[in-house]
This record gives structure tokens, sequence and C-alpha cells, in this order.
């Protein structure tokens, strides 16, 4: 197969920042010249982005009202024939029809998300371009462009009522349909570039707000930056990192195609089975051979897995877009006093002026804190205990009534967890999981998550 260059004039999105980043330059190349990508990696974070959007701009188009279950039902509805069907995508391109049970599978994840949450505030979907001097501008004559899933702004709002304190708020909010989308999905390459465009359009901001929703566990990571001297600073920074992005963007080999990085780049790659660099020998062949090659790769795999081990003696081996080897991981486990802070704090639920140091409460609990003892739950399983201990405040005065509930969770989440150090061994990419990627995690990230559950 062979891949057409680019032809279109430079510019750079939040996406294709991201592609660059966590996979290859030549990965750019397809996405510009719209040549197939493997849509199941994105199908239900695409539609549930749609449904998402669809039910924000109801509540805009008829606020104060309130939505009834069936209203919701049949927007979505509407949302899940659409992309089933061919459809206008991006910037005008037609679109393929995406799987269906994807599609399916991300409006069933926005709707639960959505269910009982307030209101939506600002914007959904909101385009920005602006110039090469980070000026706003027409499309046609962008350097970097994006589509924020929503933007608010607010001037003069009230952040701290016991000093008298106000700012010009500028929220950024970004749904994510990745199970390991966490915290520091907040200062993410995109996330910077997203906010970068944000202040490109309110350049009035003194505070900002950048905001990830998991869809998949219902978390909402959160991170402000105040815009003063040393803020300035750190945004300046984010656009000299942009803007050498733009001129590596820019690099064309030989043949008028960017380079291609064969590597751990290639893991989570949409593209990978279009490319002659990486899956030009899968090309022609019939699926029995495909079938043979898949089984003697992993055996492959795991025989090379067993020199390498000895290989690396705890330490990597560098390959392009990353490295093979150990690395270095901290999870949490279960901690020291966990069964009987657990049990405690179980117990405690039903009766609140319970004393741990009481010795008949003690002995009655003796088997039980043995049997947690035994039993180790990960942090999975206590995160989950810690929702059902202090559950999410409903109604009014609920988002005052949260930020109590989430340090309850917390401080009872550091009386049974406590971080230690270990190793993972497998292939490192050097980029995170992209929080809209929703495709399997390499043997690396699996064992890391495993290892902190």
């Amino acid at each position: 197969m062979t891949d057409k260059p680019a032809t279109k004039p430079e510019y750079l999105t939040g996406t294709s920042l991201q592609t660059m980043s966590n996979h290859c330059l030549r990965a750019l190349d397809y996405s510009q010249a719209g040549i197939m990508r493997d849509e199941r990696y994105f199908a239900a974070g695409t539609a549930a982005h749609a449904v998402l959007e669809a039910l924000h701009r109801w509540q805009i188009k008829y606020p104060g009202i309130e939505m009834e279950p069936p209203t919701r039902e049949e927007i979505a509805r509407k949302v899940v024939l659409h992309l089933s069907e061919p459809h206008p995508g991006y910037r005008g391109k037609d679109a393929p029809p995406l799987p269906l049970d994807r599609v399916q599978e991300g409006r069933d994840v926005a709707l639960i998300w959505f269910n009982g949450r307030p209101p939506f505030k600002g914007e959904p979907e909101v385009k920005i371009a602006c110039d090469a001097n980070w000026k706003v501008t027409a499309d046609k004559d962008a350097a970097y462009r994006g589509i924020l899933d929503v933007l608010d702004f607010e001037e003069g709002v009230e952040v701290d009522p016991d000093d008298g304190i106000t700012a010009d708020v500028l929220t950024i909010e970004d749904y994510k349909t990745a199970w390991h989308t966490n915290e520091n999905e907040c200062d993410s390459r995109q996330q910077r570039f997203y906010a970068l465009l944000g202040l490109a359009l309110y350049p009035s901001t003194t505070l900002l707000i950048r905001r990830i929703h998991n869809l998949r566990t219902g978390q909402t990571f959160e991170k402000a930056l105040w815009m003063d001297s040393d803020s300035e600073a750190t945004v300046a920074r984010w656009r000299r990192e942009v803007e050498e992005a733009r001129e590596v963007a820019a690099v064309r080999g030989p043949d008028g195609r960017r380079p291609a990085t064969p590597g751990a780049g290639c893991v989570g790659c949409p593209w990978v089975r279009s490319c002659d660099a990486a899956a030009g020998i899968l090309a022609d062949v019939d699926p029995s051979t495909l079938a043979t090659r898949f089984a003697v790769s992993r055996a492959l795999t795991e025989s090379l897995g067993e020199q390498l081990r000895e290989t690396c003696s705890e330490g990597t081996i560098p390959v392009p877009g990353g490295s093979v080897g150990y690395r270095e991981i901290t999870r949490n486990a279960f901690a020291k006093d966990g069964p009987l802070n657990t049990v405690a704090a179980w117990d405690r639920a039903n009766n609140p002026e319970l004393n741990p140091a009481d010795p008949i409460w003690l002995a009655n609990s003796a088997s039980t804190r043995s049997l947690i003892e035994v039993l180790k739950p990960g942090a999975k399983s206590l995160k989950a205990l810690a929702d059902r201990l202090y559950p999410r405040a409903r109604g009014k005065g609920a988002k005052a009534a949260m930020v109590a509930i989430k340090e309850q969770r917390a401080n009872f989440l550091a009386t049974v967890l406590t971080p230690v150090k270990s190793s993972a061994f497998g292939v490192h990419p050097h980029h995170q999981p992209d929080g809209n990627e929703d495709r399997p995690l390499t043997l690396s990230e699996r064992q890391q998550e495993e290892e902190e559950e």
C-alpha cells in the first residue's frame, strides 16, 4: 500500500497533537488523508460525546424545563440512528456508519452519567481557531484549531465570599470514555492545548479551570490555575511546546510523507493495519496464515519476554517510541491497620459513636477483621466501599455537600491504603493512553492497573 503525502497547509489540533505524541508523525498523514482507521477504538466515545452534546443543546433551547426520561431517551435514540448510518463527519467529510453495538454502548454510558446531574453550564462543542500568533481568526487561516466539549466563561464570579474574592472564570470541560482516565489527564498535552485556545478567546480570564469527566466511572477531575505572573510563564511554556510540535509536524521525508516510527507507538494506533511501515507483512495473506503468525507472535513474545527479564535486570532497553523492560511504579497496597479501619468504618456507619479501641468491639469484630486481612481488598474495592460509606449527595445543596463527602472518602482511603514501590515489566510507550482512546490496555498498563487494585 502506498500513502499519499499530506497536501493540506500545516495546522495543529488537539487530536493531531495527541496522535503525533502517542504514535508517530506518519499517523498524521493517515489522519489528514482520511485513510480508514479502526473506528471500534473510538465509536463508543464518539457516541457518548454526541449524546451529551444533544442533551446539552436541548437544555439551552428549553432553559428551566426539566428533561423527562422519555425526552432524553428519544434524543439519544436519534443520535444512535444518525451515527449508525453514513453521516457528515469532522469538517464536512462524510463518515461511514459506526458499529451499532459500540454506538449503543456509548449511548448507555452517556445516559447513565447524565442521570441525576445538574443542568449543563456553558456552550457545547465550541470551535476555536487561532493564527500562528495565538490570535483568534477565521478557520481557513488557522494554525491551531480545536473543538472543546464544553466552554464556559463567567465574569465577576465570587470564588471566596468570606474574603470577597472574585474572578473572571474560564472553565473548559472534556468528556472521556476510557476507563483509565485519571487526574493526570487535566495536565495532558491535549488539555494544555485546549486551555491555550480558550485563553485566546477569553484573554481577560483570571481563573482557569480544567475539568475532566470520566464517563465510565463517574469521576470528575479538576485543576485550577490563577492567572498571575507565575502562571503566565507556565502558559508561555505551553505555547512554546505547541509551536515546536507544529514545526515538527511539518517534517517530510524524501517521498513527501512524514516519517514513520514503528515501535511502542504502534500500540493502540488506529491506523496500524493501514501502515506500510508497521503492518505491511499482513498484506495479501489468507486468514490461516494470519492465525499462524498470531500464534507464533504470541509464542515469540512469551519466549523473548523471559529472555528480556534476565537481560534488562530491573532496567529498560530503549526502543523507538518507548522502552522495554522494568519500570518503577507506585501501587496502593492494603495498609497494616487496614482490616481494623475497614471494619470500624463499616460499623461506624450504623453506630457513629463507635470507639475502635473499645475492647468489647475488638473482641466481637476479631473474626471479621481476620477475614478482611486474608482477603486483602485492593484499591478498586476499597474505593467502591468509600462510595458506599459516603454516598453522593443529591438535591439542593448537593454541590456544597460533596466537598465534605469527597474529603471523608479521601480520609477513609488514607487509613486503609499505603503507597508501595514496585516494578512492572513490558512495553512502556512514552505517552500515556489518550483519554479518548477506548483501546485495550497493553500488558504493562494492565499489570500496573492490577497492581494498583
